[in-house]
Parts: C-alpha cells; sequence; structure tokens
C-alpha cells in the first residue's frame, strides 16, 4: 500500500516535470508505472522514458477496443463537435468553424471555406446534419460518412469525414 502511494507521487512528480507523456490522451497502466520506475532506478534519462512510455501507449491506444457504452459517448461528443463547426457556418463564422479542424489543416479550410458565400453554403449545411459512424480506428480515430447534395457550390468535400484525437486528447476533424 505505501509502495503504491510513493509509486503515484513519484509518478505524478515525473510527469510534472515531463509533460509530454501527462498527455490528455491515456493515463499510465500499473504495467506502465512499474516501467517508469524501473527504468528510472536503471539510471535512463528522461528522454529515454519518455520515449519508451510513449511508444507503449501508442501501442495500447492502436490495439484500443470500445466498449458499446465507450463508442456511444464518444458518438454523441463528436457529433456535438461536428453540428458545433456546422453551426459556426451556418452564423458565417469561418473562424470558429476552423477551429474544429486539425491544426495544418486550418488555413487551407479557412480559405476554402471563405471562398463560399452564405447562400452557397446553405443546401450544403442542410445536410451537413445528419453524420453516420461507420466505424473507430483504435483510440484516436473515427470515422462518419455523411450524405452531400449531387450539386453544390461549395469546393469538391469528401462525404467521408474523420475525426482524430490530437496529443491534447482533443478530436478534430482531420479529413472531410
Amino acid at each position: 500500500m505505501i509502495r503504491s502511494v510513493i509509486l503515484c507521487c513519484l509518478l505524478s512528480a515525473w510527469l510534472l516535470i515531463n509533460p509530454s507523456v501527462s498527455h490528455a490522451k491515456s493515463m499510465l497502466t500499473d504495467e506502465e508505472v512499474q516501467l517508469v520506475e524501473e527504468m528510472q532506478q536503471a539510471g535512463f534519462s528522461h528522454e529515454q522514458v519518455n520515449k519508451a512510455i510513449s511508444m507503449r501507449i501508442s501501442m495500447r491506444e492502436e490495439k484500443k477496443s470500445w466498449t458499446r457504452e465507450e463508442l456511444e459517448e464518444l458518438d454523441s461528443n463528436l457529433k456535438s463537435r461536428w453540428h458545433e463547426m456546422v453551426k459556426a457556418l451556418s452564423n458565417d463564422d469561418v473562424e470558429t468553424a476552423v477551429k474544429y479542424f486539425d491544426i495544418k489543416m486550418r488555413e487551407i479550410h479557412k480559405l476554402l471555406l471563405s471562398a463560399a458565400t452564405p447562400e452557397q453554403r446553405g443546401p450544403v449545411l442542410q445536410s451537413l446534419e445528419d453524420i453516420k459512424l461507420v466505424g473507430v480506428k483504435g483510440a484516436n480515430q473515427a470515422e462518419y460518412k455523411v450524405k452531400l447534395p449531387e450539386s453544390r457550390t461549395l469546393y469538391n468535400y469528401s462525404s467521408d469525414i474523420v475525426f482524430e484525437r490530437n496529443d491534447e486528447g482533443v478530436w478534430e476533424i482531420k479529413s472531410f
């Protein structure tokens, strides 16, 4: 019991010093906590420990299987984020809408979305309300389908939507 408390305190202090491992994506398992302790006792550097733990977390997250309740909660949260983005576009607030996209793609989406007038966006926005979860890959990626109108004036978006969880644990639209 005392060993567990000491381990928790050491791990908490270590994670505060090493923020690259303490991302919101995941919590460390007991096995990972033990690995951290053993690596520190063996004299591994902080960088080596960070790399080993990050690799373990990545492997664990790639293999994550979701319970029905977890999938329902994820689906609800991602649909909520999607509807917030669509609402921002409906209000002609492109700045807010692009904040829901992957940070690397925001400028591109900003340019493309700004090129369309609110009148041009209208018919497309109505069809964007209904998205359907297709599947989840690991702990960090979810794919949806949306039915887009045949004729549209916006640039050619795909009917596939991919959400991806970033290093801070925030789900962003990776592609659409």
